[in-house]
């Protein structure tokens, strides 16, 4: 009987040991790949201002670096994306879309296991890109690695840092390792590109993470007509499901408080709020009409989408402090609420009688908002300018 024991009491401990080292080896592997990438992150930083004032050839052709739809959710890059593309067709330039779907490339060796899938994408984008000097690529920032030697125009959709800091929930010394990993993986990617934000919220964790931001050019929305539509419903959300990043959190506690909440989203959970299959983007204005508010209580925007398109039909909006709300606080403060807890929840509630009971005020300072900040037509004056080189000088 003690030698069952000792056996069993052996094989935990042989188990744990295995375990322990196991956990050791993946910690250790990614502070040597933090290390790494630190090192040509700053050699990249110099090879830059080596080039300073470099000149390239006339753009005729650009090639366009994006994931393209993921899964059952347009998101706002998306969006973003094609008026970019529009803009790119409507200066007479060739446009190629490369997505992660087509790449050809399978590696092995060690910068495949720095860089992960994204060497194998640059690998195949490099091939493509050949040595044509009058080639401009386009790139969502969390995508490139600047493997070539054409100038490119990095769209900042996303930072690293960013979400860590404000929408995970269980910050441990694993999830720092890889936030700080992913954060540092973009900012080499992003070393030797002209890069913009879409919001000077995000441009602020940008800068924390070591990016070099050229330019910050807001989100736009297409301005909508004024056109009579049946309110059918109180609150609605739009997105993907991330129960604490997204703030189901706080939509719960606003069902708790009387509020009927319409969630378009990826997922269905039980409980007090109405979960719906999600919608196709082009339904969404139509779909937001419908409802008196839309409440986005998001712990982590760089911008916020579903905001601006609730905005500019005259749907007045109730969203967290970050993104576009940074801006809107100072502009429209009742639709801003900073916090998560139950005392939030009471101010989401006391401002969305506010806006109900003077619901024509809210409907038109929306539409001006959207109007005065966010136009289509001077998203792409900007972005036509950066694409023959006005809007930052030289490349």
């Amino acid at each position: 009987m003690l030698d069952c024991c000792c056996w069993d009491t052996g094989l935990c401990m042989l188990k744990r040991l295995k375990a322990n080292a196991k956990l050791i080896y993946e910690r250790l592997a990614v502070l040597i790949k933090i290390g790494v990438l630190f090192a040509l992150f700053l050699g990249r930083c110099l090879v830059r201002w080596l080039k300073f004032g470099r000149s390239y050839e006339k753009v005729r052709r650009v090639v366009f670096l994006e994931f393209g739809v993921r899964g059952n959710i347009t998101g706002g890059d998306v969006v973003i994306n094609n008026l970019i593309k529009q803009v790119v067709r409507e200066q007479g330039l060739d446009i190629e879309v490369v997505t992660p779907k087509g790449q050809r490339t399978r590696s092995r060796g060690f910068r495949r296991w720095l860089f992960g899938d994204l060497w194998d994408i640059n690998v195949d984008l490099a091939s493509r890109l050949g040595k044509r000097k009058d080639t401009l690529v386009i790139a969502d920032s969390q995508l490139i690695l600047g493997l070539f030697p054409q100038r490119s125009i990095s769209i900042c959709h996303y930072s690293f840092r960013g979400y860590f800091e404000l929408a995970v929930r269980n910050r441990n010394f694993e999830t720092f390792l890889h936030y700080a990993y992913l954060s540092l993986r973009q900012a080499f990617g992003l070393a030797e590109s002209v890069n913009v934000a879409v919001s000077g919220f995000q441009k602020r964790y940008l800068e924390l993470e070591g990016v070099k931001v050229s330019k910050v050019i807001g989100n736009p929305v297409a301005f909508v007509p004024r056109r009579s539509t049946p309110k059918n419903g109180d609150c609605i959300f739009l997105g993907r499901y991330d129960y604490y990043g997204k703030g189901f959190d706080l939509l719960e506690k606003l069902a708790e408080r009387g509020l009927s909440v319409d969630c378009f989203t990826n997922e269905k959970k039980a409980g007090l709020l109405n979960y719906l299959d999600p919608i196709a983007h082009n339904n969404a204005i139509r779909t937001i009409e419908r409802y008196r508010v839309l409440v986005h209580p998001s712990r982590f925007e760089t911008c916020g989408m579903t905001v601006l398109e609730a905005m500019s039909c005259g749907v007045p909006v109730i969203m967290a402090d970050v993104g576009v709300g940074r801006t809107l606080k100072r502009e429209i403060p009742e639709f801003v609420v900073s916090g998560y807890d139950d005392r939030a929840a009471d101010e989401y509630l006391r401002k969305y009688l506010t806006i109900i009971a003077d619901y024509e005020h809210y409907t038109e300072v929306s539409r001006k908002y959207v109007e005065e900040h966010h136009s289509i037509a001077n998203f792409q004056k900007e972005w036509a300018g950066l694409l023959t080189g006005r809007g930052v000088g030289k490349f």
